[in-house]
């Protein structure tokens, strides 16, 4: 099941760098360029990073059934704003 995309402005690329770190220690997903897709755990994660415009925009494309969208879309927000 595939969530609406957030969009996250203000993501420098300091921040960017350190949102990769705690997602990869939160859900196992690797981020390893600006743009692109990972699966781990039952999540898919797609990405895209702006360094010029300093915007994120994150989609799951999938996710486990038993996992409401919307704690999936707080914890990605979460996980974001705390980076």
């Amino acid at each position: 099941m595939s969530l609406v995309p957030q969009t996250f402005t203000g993501i420098t690329a300091a921040k960017f760098e350190s949102l990769v770190a705690r997602i990869k220690a939160a859900t196992g997903l690797v981020i390893e360029d600006n743009a692109g897709v990972d699966t781990a755990k039952g999540y898919t994660l797609s990405w895209n990073y702006d360094p010029v415009t300093e915007t994120l925009i994150v989609k799951c494309l999938n996710k486990p059934f038993l996992i409401p969208g919307v704690m999936v879309q707080e914890k990605l927000a979460e996980l974001v704003n705390g980076a």
